[in-house]
């Protein structure tokens, strides 16, 4: 966080998340799902605060986010020994959102500091999704499905940050 002004802060974060799960659920092993996920939310934004005491502060503002994702999903059947069937999904996102927040802080040391905060989070996202069925006995059949997505969100205040001042 940077201070712009006395009340005033420029703030900017990075949310990453991902999996690989590999696994067979059935006990003879004929079928087998691979799935991976990875998405990356570089943001930035501004943060106020005003004072209740010489502890608690009122936090409140919003950020920018970029927003991008892709995912992987295969599944495999080797139960038949003359054609093993393969389906795999692969999608991709990027956009981009809005987030406002309202929150409450407790300073701890004058640069250690603990804050919960709400949020609303508005997206829209291009999705480009690709879905292939192979059979070695059959045509492959390929879908493509390409399009514009948007979400509204609510997040209560369910999570505590807690961060040191350089």
């Amino acid at each position: 966080m940077k201070k712009e002004r006395n009340n005033s802060w420029i703030r900017w974060g990075l949310g990453l998340y991902g999996y690989q799960n590999t696994y067979f659920p059935n006990p003879d092993n004929r079928y087998k799902i691979e799935d991976s996920y990875i998405s990356l939310s570089p943001s930035i934004g501004i943060e106020k605060r005003n004072t209740l005491n010489n502890r608690w502060f009122l936090l409140y503002g919003g950020d920018l986010l970029l927003l991008g994702s892709m995912r992987q999903y295969t599944h495999t059947n080797t139960s038949d020994p003359n054609s093993t069937a393969i389906q795999q999904d692969d999608t991709y996102s990027i956009g981009g959102g809005i987030r406002p927040f309202l929150g409450l802080g407790f300073t701890i040391l004058p640069r250690l500091y603990i804050s919960t905060e709400a949020s609303g989070l508005l997206t829209a996202s291009y999705i480009k999704r690709s879905y292939e069925s192979s059979r070695a006995d059959f045509e492959t059949l390929i879908t493509d499905q390409n399009g514009w997505n948007g979400n509204l969100s609510l997040r209560p205040a369910s999570s505590i940050f807690v961060y040191y001042r350089f």
